[in-house]
Formats: structure tokens, sequence, C-alpha cells
């Protein structure tokens, strides 16, 4: 038998060179000993798996790809909080948006807070199917802001920066603020040092129907704020919103295709997928989405009417809005983390992200503590965070995605690989697809596979570069379940990357996300 089958979770509170975060609940240190997967196979008959790697068709990729979208305007404690800083390193995010999106379109910048009437201009220009929920988001939000003493760009920065991201992606109020306001918020990010990749121009307008009845009358309306935003910062980056790919608006993005002059620099969208049933069905569903909606939709819907123009995907999520569907699960970060494969293959597409950091998609809360934060303000109180157990914890989500994530944001080069052979995984109707996919990453001087192990079986994986078989000692991180519905909870994060080594082949088990490197 081949050997190498070493498999250690190393339980310490700090990530590796690369950013890797080893499975692990110590405080003192400890190594903790855990369930062996035979990593290395016995013989070459067992493979089932050929991942085909050809390094000299390769494609660059954009620093800070895989990043997360920002609303802590659903928890008591806010940017500056040590314990949310040591869960958000760990994820390992290549960007952050900032504030939020929905709960964006009321946002005062200069306060970090939010206006009454700005509320309720906002909550008037809604859509009928969505105006109630997204009034009663924007009315909390105005009222934890007040309460918290807003939320600011600095303390965003601050985070980003502690987190190692390149930097924010900025979701302009283009509803109720001024083109006079943006030029002062560009003015203030040049001036300070601010690392903005993008400034978005409205969090999904084709919601605000009643304001802007089409992309046309939208476009026209938010292009002063482009204007003045380049006025401030001539090297800004400016980017419009097509329809959400979940439930596309063909006529939004035909009009929005056709307006000339296109003075932005950024086509933007989000995707949703809409699911529902059975974790099964849904299952099935979400992976027809990653098969036929990922890169065959940059090719078929956005290339085919805005031709090479660079694309950002700020929001996405396993789920029909921002829950519950298949987020938080092992699946859920299963889905994530192969989207952003996927998509950072690539050129054309410059950032994608999860929605959303606080919550089942990124880092956990037991207990929010809003209610508690809110009385304390109308009793004209402020409220101690310190001494609150929030309940953080990494979901399972957030484990899985941030393995691909801190990979991809690492590296320099995405290389074409191929696989070849493996189990299947459910697609509707009866159908299925190859239930394993890998992409290969140059970082430094090492050579990365990340795969996704769609199917309820384990596979036996050998790897082949150039035409040459990899024999070497592999560095193997894996973050997997034997159920795809599986959730983390405070205090027990059983669902965490675990580091093992491997020599010729490796077994990739059911259900995950594996980092192979070498």
């Amino acid at each position: 038998m081949i050997s190498g089958q070493k498999r250690i979770a190393q339980y310490f509170r700090s990530p590796n060179a690369d950013g890797v975060w080893y499975s692990g609940c110590t405080a003192v240190g400890l190594l903790v000993l855990a369930f062996v997967w035979p990593l290395s196979a016995q013989s070459k008959s067992d493979v089932t798996v050929l991942v085909s790697i050809d390094s000299r068709d390769n494609t660059p990729i954009e620093p800070g790809f895989a990043g997360y979208n920002v609303a802590l305007m659903s928890v008591a404690f806010g940017y500056r909080d040590p314990r949310w800083i040591a869960q958000v390193r760990r994820l390992g995010s290549g960007w952050f948006r900032y504030p939020a999106g929905t709960r964006s379109e009321a946002f005062d910048w200069t306060t970090g807070a939010s206006h009454q009437s700005w509320v309720d201009t906002v909550s008037r220009s809604f859509s009928p199917e969505v105006q109630a929920d997204f009034t009663e988001t924007l009315q909390d939000t105005m009222e934890v802001l007040a309460a918290k003493g807003g939320e600011h760009l600095d303390e965003a920065a601050m985070l980003a920066r502690t987190a190692r991201a390149r930097g924010l992606i900025v979701c302009l109020n283009v509803f109720t603020d001024t083109p006079i306001s943006a030029k002062q918020f560009a003015a203030y990010v040049k001036r300070h040092g601010i690392p903005v990749l993008a400034w978005e121009l409205g969090n999904e307008p084709y919601f605000n129907s009643k304001l802007w009845p089409t992309s046309t009358a939208y476009v026209k309306a938010v292009r002063p704020f482009a204007t003045a935003i380049r006025e401030a910062d001539p090297n800004a980056k400016i980017g419009v919103s097509m329809s959400d790919a979940g439930f596309a608006d063909r006529n939004w993005d035909d009009l929005l295709a056709s307006f000339r002059p296109r003075y932005w620099d950024f086509i933007i969208y989000h995707h949703y997928p809409t699911v529902g049933g059975t974790p099964t069905a849904m299952i099935a569903a979400l992976n027809d989405v990653l098969l036929h909606r990922t890169t065959d939709y940059v090719r078929d819907e956005v290339k085919r009417r805005f031709g090479p123009m660079p694309i950002m995907i700020t929001e996405a999520g396993p789920q029909d809005g921002p829950e519950p569907g298949m987020s938080g699960t092992m699946y859920g970060g299963i889905w994530s983390a192969e989207y952003a494969l996927r998509m950072s293959s690539l050129s054309q597409v410059k950032h994608f992200g999860i929605h959303q950091l606080v919550g089942p998609a990124g880092v956990g809360v037991t207990n929010s503590h809003t209610h508690d934060l809110i009385d304390s303000w109308k009793n004209g109180k402020r409220l101690d965070i310190a001494p609150l157990d929030f309940g953080l914890y990494q979901s399972a989500q957030g484990a899985a995605y941030s393995l691909a994530a801190t990979t991809i944001n690492s590296a320099t080069t995405v290389y074409r690989t191929d696989v070849q052979g493996g189990g299947t995984a459910p697609l509707p109707d009866g159908k299925t697809m190859s239930a394993v996919f890998a992409e290969t990453y140059r970082v430094r001087n090492q050579t990365v596979v990340v795969l996704t192990n769609k199917g309820g079986r384990a596979e036996t994986v050998s790897i082949s570069m150039d035409g040459h078989p990899v024999q070497t000692r592999f560095h193997v991180v894996t973050v997997s379940a034997t159920d795809p519905s599986a959730k983390n909870a405070a205090g027990s994060e059983l669902i965490a990357p675990l580091a093992s080594v491997a020599s010729g082949s490796i077994l990739v088990p059911p259900y995950s996300v594996v980092r192979i490197s070498w």
C-alpha cells in the first residue's frame, strides 16, 4: 500500500501561509487526531477520476476575485468588534461590498445612517411584489443604524485591511442621495487612500419600477452620479445593473445593451436561482444552474449583449432570495465554491461574491441582539455589546466557499483543466451531470487544484499535467460532510477544513470541496 495516509486536524487559531485554516477548537495549541480518510489509493486501477491540466492554456485572474456582500444592519455588533473580525479573517475574502444591498438604498454615507424621509421615498418606489418586505427591511435598518451610531466607510476599510482583502465595492445610494454627495464620497475615498475596486450605481434597480420603469430610465437617471464620481477620481470604475440571472428580464437587459453612450466600465448582476421543494430537488436545480447558468450565462446573455465588457457578480446564493434554500449547508458551500471556480476561468469576469458575510453563508450568528439594541436606543441608552454572546461560528457554507476563495484570491493564473470519469450528481427530470468539477491555479511557486464532489460516493483522483502523470507528495485540505444538508452551529463546527498529505492519487470524500497543492 502506498504510504502517506496521514490526517491531522491542527486546531490552531491562525491560517497558514496560503490563508488556509485547519480545523480545530483549542486555545492551548493541542494537536487533535481526526478521522482518517485513506487519501492515497492502492494502485492505478483504483482511480475513478482523472484531472488533466494544460498549463500552456492559461488565463490571468483579477486580484481579490472572490468576496462577500456585507450587511451588518441585522446584528447589534459593528465592523470593529474583535470577535467578528477574527471570524471574518478565516474566510479569506478578496473584497467586501459596502454598505449592503437593499439596505444601502436609503443610506447616508456621511453619517453611516438612514433618514426616515429617505426610507419613505425609496419604499414608494418599489414594485408591488417586493414593496412590503423591502420597506420593512429599510425601516429596520434605519433603527439599527441609529442605535449603533452608524456604520462608517472607515470601519469597512479597516475590516478589509485587517482581513487582507483587496478593497471594497461600494454600492452607492442613487435613490435618495445626490451627485454632489457622490462626488464628495469619491473625493473622500481618494484623499484617504481607501481601495474602492468599483462603484455600483444602485442595488437591484429593476425592483424600483415606480421610479425607473425601464433600464433606459435608470441609466439616464444615474449618469450624473457617474460623472460626479469621475470628477473626483478620473480612475474610478463604474458599474450598472443587468437583471438578476435567476429571473432574467430580457427587456431590461436589451434596453440596457442598446443604450449609448455606455459610460460605465462594468456590467453587474446578481444571481438567486429559483429553487424549492425537498433538499434533493433543490440540489438538482442548483446543479443545473452550475452546469448551464454560470459560464454559459456569460456567453449567451452577457457577452452577446455587451461584448467583452468586464463583469462583476456582487451577490449570489443557493436560494431564491436571501434565504433559506440551501444557504448555510455543506451543499451551499459546494455550490458557492464551484460557482466561483467556474467564473474564475473567464478573464471577462473580474469579481464574484456571495450573499452575505454575516449569517448562514459566512459567519453564523446565534443571537443578533438587535432587539436589545433597539430597546436600549429607544430608552435613551447605549447598549454595551462587549459582554454579549452572539454565538458566532463559521458556517458550513462559509468553510467550503473559503477554501476555493482563498486559493483563487492568491492565484495569478488559472490553467485549463479537464475532468474525466467519476460518478454523477442529479439534475432535474432524472438527468445527471458529472459529480466532480475542478480548476487549477498557479499560486506563487505552487500548482493548486481545487475540486468539488457533488456526488454521494468517494472518488479516487489522479492528476496529470501537460501530458505527464504528477507523482509527488500532495498537500490536501478537505471540507466535507456525509449529508449535503448538514450545517454547523456555535460550538459545533464539525464541517471544517482538515489537512492531510497523499502520494500518487487522492481519495476525495462525497459532498466535498478539496484543495490539492504541490
